[in-house]
């Protein structure tokens, strides 16, 4: 009896030995992830090399877009030493991008943590705190949205105060990419896209930024709102109007065409 308890005990001992390593190793795998030397070197390539301080009016940079202090490096740093500041800088970021995927059992690949970690470099980790569609889409689970929903979600963090910016289009699509695709910018079968900045000329609309798939018709384009107006289409600057059937091509920006409600115009 005594042997046979022992070994119920044993068992036991085993099993439970067998499911806590299996937590710790998902564990491992989901919270401890570090950004990966291709990472490292997408982020170079877009924040570029400055030997010598430079500010944004708020805050003074050096080497790889890694903040300092306006005195600091008065002689310059070498790319070797702005990587090693670069790294440095990313351990902050790795952290808190491991906390939040943690935060809610969120398991990703290494070419996916290496695009949040680019998006969260550029961007502060800003976005994980409060409702939006991107952390909305991690949370719920991505394989539940489209392709050129994710891009979306990731393109619209785009401006620069209010104005989009083309350079940090650039780079959310090149994010999208990487992570989506494992694209580190070197892959022959790029996804190329598109992307239209809506103007809506006084009228309200959800995002002024939308992402196409390029070659692709749009299929849907957002709706504007105007209190007293009905919305009546899309128009580049030179009269054109943008249709759903079309293909993506070229950027755009377009502009929002209204005419007034009759009641309006009684009033």
């Amino acid at each position: 009896m005594r042997k046979k308890i022992l070994c119920i005990l044993l068992v036991f001992f085993l099993i439970s030995s067998m499911a806590a390593s299996a937590l710790a190793i998902e564990s491992e795998s989901t919270n401890t992830m570090t950004i990966s030397q291709a990472g490292i070197k997408f982020i170079e390539e877009f924040e570029g090399f400055s030997k010598y301080t430079y500010t944004d009016s708020f805050q003074w940079y050096i080497g790889y877009g890694t903040s300092c202090g306006a005195g600091e490096y008065p002689n310059g740093i070498s790319e070797e030493e702005a990587e090693d500041l670069l790294r440095k800088a990313l351990k902050r970021y790795e952290g808190s991008v491991n906390s939040f995927l943690g935060e809610y059992d969120i398991e990703v690949t290494q070419c996916q943590f290496d695009a949040l970690i680019s998006f969260t470099y550029n961007l502060s980790t800003n976005w994980m705190n409060f409702p939006n569609t991107i952390r909305s889409y991690l949370i719920n689970g991505i394989e539940n949205y489209t392709d050129m929903e994710i891009v979306n979600a990731m393109g619209i963090w785009c401006h620069v105060g209010k104005e989009a910016s083309s350079l940090l289009i650039e780079r959310r699509m090149e994010e999208a990419n990487l992570f989506l695709y494992s694209d580190y910018g070197e892959d022959d079968a790029h996804h190329d896209y598109s992307y239209i900045i809506f103007n809506a000329g006084g009228g309200s609309i959800e995002h002024d930024v939308y992402f196409f798939e390029y070659g692709q018709p749009y299929g849907e384009l957002p709706e504007a709102e105007l209190n007293g107006y009905v919305f009546s289409g899309w128009y580049t600057s030179s009269g054109k109007q943008i249709n759903l059937d079309e293909m993506a091509g070229e950027n755009l920006t377009v502009y929002a065409s209204w005419s007034r409600l009759r009641s309006s115009l009684q009033g």
